[in-house]
């Protein structure tokens, strides 16, 4: 019956149109227009995973090259700022972590027994200009460990069979009561406020030590051999023997952390916008994969269409041509 058959063709056709929106293909109405939309599907059809394998491809690069350090930092940041908002100082989490395994091991507590020299010592609130000065000419010795030398061997025998990362240098010293005391400030060492502590006798003498202390000059001009010598962008000299660049280890010095605290407040203000930026590239890299996909789904149901199941017109076609025969009969059978 062809009038069923038409309902039949005309729903597929509403199918195919439906299917197809994807690449606004225009409904086929004649064998050739089918032939062409066909043609085009095949050869979409036929580059199409090298095309979705450079989407993937570039999506994994960004994600790889350009989220995952951002992201990682990110992460680093605020776990150093949780590491430093439940205790004073500025030192790093990974130093602070270990010492803490080692303070476990010992059952000592970590902050009172076993400090880092740069918690004993700040910048006096005038001299904060020469900070890069001053961490660079202690930075060594404020990342070590004081300990009370009558509990070194405690230590020592407590932490020997667990390993600690990083490697962490400690120093067994005699506790003194705290005293007041002010350096020349044309040195390191008169730059420092010391905190009132029992091991600070020693980080005094440490700090004034022959080849420790630095005479503080403004620049490279002033630099001469009589003395260790620190300029204020941190270049150091001893006799013939000196140092530049950056160690890359961030400061560490000092009582408070409010000012670490701010710095990763605002390291972190500039990564949101960076982050948000990348995943914004890769959200646009995943739609047009999404896009890429239904594309292929439209132009496979193209390829996969028989003419004959959409050729609504032909078929109209036959039906009326039918009609007139069957009309042409019937007026011929009368005339009879």
């Amino acid at each position: 019956d062809l009038t069923g058959r038409q309902d039949g063709i005309y729903a597929a056709n509403l199918r195919f149109q439906a299917c197809t929106e994807a690449i606004d293909v225009l409904v086929p109405e004649t064998f050739e227009e089918f032939g062409r939309a066909q043609a085009q599907a095949t050869q979409f059809l036929a580059g199409f995973d090298a095309r979705a394998s450079a989407l993937r491809e570039a999506e994994d690069a960004i994600r790889e090259d350009e989220l995952a350090p951002l992201t990682t930092k990110q992460r680093d940041l605020l776990e150093e700022k949780g590491s430093l908002q439940g205790r004073a100082g500025m030192v790093p989490r990974r130093l602070h972590d270990a010492r803490v395994k080692m303070a476990q091991a010992a059952g000592l507590d970590p902050m009172i027994d076993l400090p880092f020299v740069a918690e004993l010592i700040d910048l006096l609130p005038d001299q904060e200009r020469w900070r890069k000065a001053i961490e660079t000419t202690l930075g060594g010795i404020a990342r070590t460990v004081l300990v009370d030398r009558q509990l070194r061997q405690r230590l020592s025998a407590a932490i020997d069979p667990i390993r600690i990362t990083p490697r962490i240098r400690f120093q067994g010293v005699n506790l003194a009561p705290h005293e007041d005391w002010r350096g020349d400030p044309e040195y390191v060492s008169g730059k420092l406020a010391f905190k009132d502590s029992p091991f600070s006798r020693w980080v005094q003498d440490r700090i004034t030590a022959d080849g420790t202390d630095h005479r503080c000059v403004q620049n490279a001009d002033q630099l001469t051999d009589r003395e260790p010598m620190v300029t204020l962008t941190g270049q150091t000299r001893n006799g013939d023997r000196g140092a530049h660049g950056e160690s890359n280890e961030g400061n560490i010095i000092g009582f408070s952390n409010e000012r670490r605290l701010a710095d990763i407040d605002h390291e972190l203000g500039e990564l949101d916008p960076k982050i948000k930026a990348v995943r914004d590239r890769i959200e646009a890299l995943r739609a047009r994969s999404t896009s890429l996909q239904r594309q292929k789904e439209a132009h496979t149901y193209v390829a996969n269409t028989n003419w004959v199941d959409i050729d609504h017109l032909g078929l109209a076609r036959r039906i009326e041509a039918l009609a007139n025969e069957i009309a042409q009969l019937r007026a011929a059978n009368s005339i009879l």
